[in-house]
């Protein structure tokens, strides 16, 4: 029962929500690129791993709660959630100055972050290698995001 309560967290269509959520509650504050930057890194974390995943096929492990048909390597989620905590690093936590307040919202993020690399873990459709692979692959996704947006910005002034 379990397993199948974080599938259903973990699945394409809740991580799909909570990112329009995300953006969404950013445009309302007046933050709309780093809106457009979670909503680009969301879109090329899902492109790019799809194609990664076909080119290298990895299989799933063998002993899959839940049955997928598609490949293990890299771990989408894995990167996804790596991908949005790094942003959210970048754009928010490095720049409290409460050094109290900074160790919390790590505390956080990495608590995020390692509960969706291991549930995909516990489920059984990922190895250890599948979800470090996708947050490695995240957070180079999140990074060039960032200096592509700055990059971009500092041209039009």
């Amino acid at each position: 029962m379990m397993q199948y309560l974080i599938y259903l967290i973990t699945h394409e269509y809740a991580i799909g929500i909570i990112v329009i959520l995300l953006a969404t509650f950013l445009f309302s504050k007046n933050r709309r690129l780093e809106a457009l930057e979670i909503l680009s890194a969301s879109f090329l974390v899902a492109a790019v791993g799809v194609i990664l995943k076909m080119i290298w096929k990895v299989p799933r492990p063998g002993d899959a709660t839940i049955l997928l048909d598609s490949y293990a390597y890299p771990s989408i989620h894995a990167a996804w959630i790596a991908s949005v905590c790094a942003l959210i690093y970048i754009f928010w936590i490095r720049k409290l100055h409460k050094k109290r307040m900074v160790i919390i919202y790590d505390i956080i993020l990495v608590v995020m972050i390692l509960s969706i690399g291991g549930s995909r873990v516990v489920l059984g459709v990922h190895g250890v290698d599948d979800v470090v692979g996708g947050y490695a692959f995240g957070i180079i996704v999140a990074l060039l995001v960032f200096i592509g947006f700055r990059l971009a910005e500092w041209y039009r002034s």
